[in-house]
């Protein structure tokens, strides 16, 4: 089973279909932050993601940027453009 180390913190931005299954079985310490505009998704997603022993979930409503673009990312060292 994938682990994560105790610092490890995930920014969805646009999160509007929720914790995309790929992370179901992580057993570490992890803090998951969703970032979705529209209140009534927003309301969705916090009545259906729960916070566990190992991860921990937060939906803040609001957005990252007031208009459409492609944005430079850095992950672990590496950048990669993604639109927004």
């Amino acid at each position: 089973m994938a682990t994560l180390n105790d610092t490890t913190v995930v920014l969805d931005v646009g999160a509007r279909y929720g914790v995309h299954p790929s992370w179901n079985g992580f057993d570490a310490p992890a803090r998951y932050i969703a970032f979705e505009p529209d209140p009534e998704e927003a309301n969705r997603l916090r009545d259906n993601v729960a916070s566990t022993k190992y991860f921990s979930y937060e939906v803040l409503e609001l957005a990252l940027d007031s208009a459409e673009a492609c944005v430079t990312s850095i992950c672990c060292g590496t950048a990669a453009s993604v639109p927004s």
